[in-house]
């Protein structure tokens, strides 16, 4: 389970990955040195990040029990909800996610995979 402070670190850390990056395709820097240098990024990151290399949150979206675009969806849900004045309480998003994640369609083969105890936090 990810702690406040390295939440704060990889957000940093992305945002100098992503001033790298946007240096070296608006002209800002020439070389990834450079960028390396100036954004406290590593030259290795930025390399495979400019030859298509996934983030390690990007490769690991087929491992995750919701898509990205079924995240936003159950974000969305909460926000309503709690804006609204209603609280929500870990097993009502608990099965929340059970069922923005069921599969939909008579001839659907994916095997059901439960969410663990711990998934909500």
């Amino acid at each position: 389970m990810e702690n406040h402070a390295q939440r704060v670190a990889t957000t940093t850390t992305m945002r100098k990955l992503d001033d790298a990056l946007a240096g070296l395709h608006n002209g800002t820097f020439v070389h990834i040195r450079e960028a390396a240098r100036a954004t406290g990024s590593t030259r290795s990151t930025i390399s495979r990040r400019l030859n298509g290399g996934l983030s390690k949150h990007e490769a690991q979206h087929h491992r995750q029990y919701l898509s990205p675009e079924q995240e936003q969806a159950l974000a969305k849900w909460v926000q309503h909800l709690a804006s609204t004045g209603h609280p929500v309480h870990h097993s009502f998003l608990h099965k929340l996610a059970e069922e923005i994640h069921k599969p939909r369609g008579v001839d659907s083969l994916e095997i059901p995979i439960k969410l663990g105890k711990h998934w909500v936090s």
